[in-house]
């Protein structure tokens, strides 16, 4: 679990290092395959403690069931809804991608949380323009 906080952080700060012109705080959003199980509010507690030592607005958000069509729709959300990042622990990492894929296009930065990656796995940090 460990691992994913630190990938976390080092999201959040990879988010920093992209210039921006806008005066407003970052925002960095985290959806969960579900809420209130203790692995993910493990997540969400360093998120907050991460975004207060960066200066960054964290959100964290996501469906009380594991309901791939409703964090389809969350995630939407965040996208229209302007947020900086979007990090993303998919119910169904083929039924999410069009979605993952309108971040990238709106210029949404941030890994997926995956227990596997590799290049023929959708929005796999290992495929070319997916996280950067």
């Amino acid at each position: 679990m460990k691992k994913y906080q630190l990938l976390f952080i080092l999201l959040i700060v990879a988010v920093l290092l992209v210039p921006t012109f806008a005066e407003a705080k970052y925002k960095i959003a985290f959806v969960p395959k579900l809420i209130g199980i203790p692995y993910f509010n493990a997540m969400e507690e360093g998120g907050k403690k991460a975004a207060a030592d960066l200066d960054v607005e964290f959100i964290y958000t996501g469906p009380v069931t594991a309901d791939v069509a409703k964090q389809t729709e969350i995630v939407d959300n965040l996208i229209t809804q302007g947020v900086n990042a979007i990090a993303v622990a998919p119910n169904d990492p083929a039924a999410i991608a069009p979605v993952l894929k309108k971040a990238r296009e709106k210029r949404h930065r941030g890994p997926h949380q995956r227990y596997r990656r590799g290049a023929g796995y959708p929005g796999s940090l290992r495929e070319p323009g997916v996280a950067g």
